[in-house]
């Protein structure tokens, strides 16, 4: 097809020069096709540009702050760190939709962040107050809207509006999220909630107009759920149980919303805490905290099953983890002192192996983790 196409504008070419030295006076005709040839060229494929991990940013609960780590190298993620900000009560981060801002939760309610397209560094652009001790975050698919848990038994999503222009929060309202929720995950319909006293699953809608939410349904969970995903395509959800130590096993309809249990298995580690998926959706990685690893799992196309492949140790206090852009690496914050980024490599059949870990360079304790992708 290429080939044809090259030899194509070729004859056009020749056809075309051909035209102007017989016809040189005939400049309507010549243009026209100077314009056609124009159109053909640019409307050619180019090469597209491969997502790459730019920054890795970790907030610090107990000294109050968000570390900025850049990428050095894009094969092996080799880590700096560039910027510690002081952020009172700091819970968690989120990267915005449209790559231009961080917002981050605190014990009153939420901060705002522009990022550096060029450094990647935050500047502060706001801190709001709305009484609230906040939690975990996600953001909705079309970016209008910002989701946060309470971190306590108030069991309360704060919703908030986000200008995409100024990265500006306007909060809307609380709604009842259950007692002592956990995890929120966002899909493009749905906002799933885990409330780790109740052990449930929570499922609420998202009138995509307003960004309000309704509950929908509820499942049981096993004991203690700490962590959600989703496959990319949205067919199985998994939770971790960090008292029980298992995964739970669901089964999804994106299109009624209908949750299925299909069991649940080992975690292979104590007190779960995370829960990642491969975005191929063939490996599951989960973050246990007190027994320092991370198991990976392989995950049954057909049903949604698991079964553990691998388990690498020395990941201190794993809280929270990410995927790098290509796949080939897991970011995992370490709930440690100092806190640090852990850099797991991630092998094609699911395999898991710790490369290095980048410290604070203080006595923090790294809590949250997020990963700014340049597509």
């Amino acid at each position: 097809m290429v080939n044809s196409m090259k030899l194509s504008i070729a004859i056009m070419l020749v056809l075309l020069n051909c035209n102007i030295v017989s016809k040189d006076k005939d400049k309507d005709n010549r243009n026209e096709k100077i314009g056609l040839l124009a159109g053909i060229l640019a409307s050619q494929p180019t090469a597209a540009s491969t997502p790459q991990t730019k920054a890795v940013y970790l907030a610090s609960v107990n000294d109050n702050s968000i570390s900025t780590f850049t990428v050095q190298n894009a094969d092996s993620l080799e880590l700096k760190l560039i910027q510690t900000l002081s952020l009172s009560n700091v819970r968690d981060t989120v990267v915005s939709r449209n790559k231009k801002y961080l917002y981050a939760s605190t014990s009153i309610g939420m901060a705002s962040y522009s990022i550096d397209t060029t450094t990647y560094s935050l500047s502060l652009i706001e801190s709001k107050n709305i009484g609230v001790d906040s939690g975990k975050l996600c953001t909705s698919k079309n970016g209008n809207y910002l989701y946060s848990i309470s971190a306590n038994s108030s069991g309360l999503i704060s919703i908030y509006g986000t200008n995409t222009t100024n990265g500006a929060l306007t909060h809307i309202r609380n709604v009842s999220a259950g007692s002592f929720p956990s995890e929120i995950l966002c899909t493009e319909k749905y906002v799933f909630v885990v409330n780790r006293t109740t052990n449930l699953l929570t499922q609420f809608t998202i009138n995509t107009d307003s960004g309000d939410l309704t509950q929908s349904r509820t499942i049981a969970t096993d004991t203690a759920p700490s962590a959600i995903a989703i496959t990319s395509d949205l067919k199985y959800l998994y939770v971790t149980n960090s008292t029980s130590n298992t995964v739970s096993v669901y089964g999804f309809n994106n299109e009624t919303g209908v949750i299925t249990a299909s069991g649940s298995v080992s975690a292979i580690g104590t007190y779960s805490a995370a829960v990642t998926i491969a975005s191929d959706n063939k490996y599951l990685y989960v973050s246990n905290n007190t027994s320092n690893s991370i198991s990976s799992f392989s995950i049954n196309q057909t049903n949604g099953s698991l079964t553990n492949i691998a388990t690498v140790t020395g990941v201190t206090g794993a809280v929270n983890s990410e995927l790098d852009a290509t796949g080939a690496y897991l970011f995992a914050g370490n709930q440690s002192s100092p806190g640090a980024v852990s850099l797991i490599k991630l092998d094609k059949i699911g395999g898991v192996n710790l490369q290095k870990s980048y410290y604070m360079e203080r006595n923090a304790l790294g809590r949250s983790i997020s990963t700014f992708i340049k597509e």
